[in-house]
């Protein structure tokens, strides 16, 4: 009898001690969906990806996720990371590529040539010219529907310094992440979420937080 009330007390005290670590976590590091239906992957405060499945059914960033209270509008000044297949997070830092892809402007008037620089604000300039530094050259490919082909790029985040950039030479992004030390690691968005919502925890999450979830 006296066995079975210490055990019983021993379990109380561990679910107790369980639950007093997992409130002190943080919604952003546990919750693997927003709304029980959209997949979501915790990076770095207050990134997050999340699966579209009333839109385009692809992986996308947030800049600003829902789970938490820290807010940087001006990271999403200009920019659209979406259609995601794989990601890197290493130290504070987000990065990865885009593939090329097509849009249409066919609600503007303005010229042919067109520039998208570094925040990923696409513009025209009022005289043809060539791309500055930071710059890329957004390639008009039809001019009845105005289509552009924006090229392939890559991106680094820092939450460190609150700091992103699109870069349009793989050698200058590779060149920035050496200097930040980060690895070039990507990991698969599918593989990530799935390891994610299976285990809890993700490679990147700080010690402290592993150590609570464990």
């Amino acid at each position: 009898m006296k066995r079975a009330v210490l055990i019983s007390w021993i379990l109380l005290v561990s679910l107790a001690c369980n639950h007093k670590k997992t409130s002190e976590i943080s919604k952003y590091y546990t919750a693997p969906n927003w709304n029980t239906k959209s997949p979501r992957i915790p990076l770095y405060e207050p990134l997050s990806v999340y699966y579209d499945r009333y839109g385009s059914n692809k992986w996308f960033l947030s800049f600003n996720d829902i789970f938490c209270n820290k807010r940087h509008n001006y990271f999403s000044i200009g920019s659209r990371i979406d259609s995601l297949k794989n990601i890197g997070a290493d130290k504070g830092v987000v990065y990865g590529n885009l593939d090329k892809e097509y849009i249409t402007m066919n609600d503007t008037d303005f010229g042919d040539c067109a520039i998208m620089n570094s925040t990923g604000t696409m513009y025209f300039p009022l005289a043809k010219r060539l791309p500055s530094q930071g710059e890329v050259q957004i390639e008009l490919v039809d001019s009845i529907k105005r289509i552009f082909l924006i090229p392939k790029r890559w991106y680094i985040i820092n939450t460190n310094d609150t700091s992103f950039n699109y870069i349009f030479q793989e050698s200058e992004y590779k060149t920035a992440l050496k200097e930040l030390s980060i690895t070039e690691t990507l990991y698969n968005i599918d593989d990530i979420y799935n390891q994610f919502n299976s285990t809890g925890i993700l490679p990147w999450f700080p010690d402290s937080i592993k150590t609570l979830l464990q």
